[in-house]
């Protein structure tokens, strides 16, 4: 996972990129030929390793990106891929990949979510859920369910940054949390008077 420092710097380059992609109409092109790159570097650990080398001069990574990439990717985005390499930020194709999917779908009204759930939704539960969700918030609501038999029942959503914890698990928590309360409260020992 990237730390603060890269996702502000990753964030920066995905803006220039989604800036100039959607003046070019290419904003789905890029988006495609990011998510390729990112998982090529997944699959292919040696190139990976080749990108983020700080031993291979910048120049190098440049020729190597045009000619590697040439006939396969959009000029734009080998454009974009030696100005990275001429700044030493190849290594932040993943993350700017991330962050390029959240501004597309931040441009489209969409909103990625999760629910985890003790027992996997069918799909129409899926589906009923998303679509009350995206009444809730004005948004296409894109979900993920996730199955975790340990929240017992009811479920746990995140969106964003907001997680609702329905769970029954969590109830249990929270309950569990007020008898002590109570209990601490209320049920101290006398104090003898001697």
């Amino acid at each position: 996972m990237a730390d603060d420092s890269s996702q502000a710097i990753a964030q920066i380059y995905t803006d220039a990129i989604f800036e100039i992609a959607d003046e070019q109409k290419l904003s789905k092109i890029i988006h495609q030929e990011l998510r390729q790159l990112a998982e090529l570097m997944k699959a292919n650990p040696d190139f990976e390793l080749f990108l983020e080398n700080p031993m291979i001069h910048r120049d190098r990574k440049r020729e190597s990106i045009a000619r590697i990439f040439s006939g396969h990717v959009s000029k734009l985005m080998i454009s974009f891929l030696k100005v990275l390499a001429g700044k030493g930020r190849l290594h932040l194709i993943r993350e700017i990949e991330k962050c390029y999917t959240r501004r597309e779908d931040e441009k489209a009204g969409r909103i990625t979510g999760q629910v985890v759930t003790a027992i996997e939704l069918n799909a129409k539960e899926k589906i009923r859920l998303a679509e009350q969700l995206g009444r809730a918030l004005r948004k296409t609501v894109v979900l993920k369910n996730l199955v975790d038999p340990s929240i017992i029942g009811g479920m746990v959503m995140t969106i964003d940054d907001t997680q609702v914890d329905g769970s029954v698990k969590g109830a249990l928590q929270r309950l569990q949390k007020k008898m002590q309360l109570y209990a601490d409260e209320h049920l101290k020992p006398q104090e003898s008077t001697a």
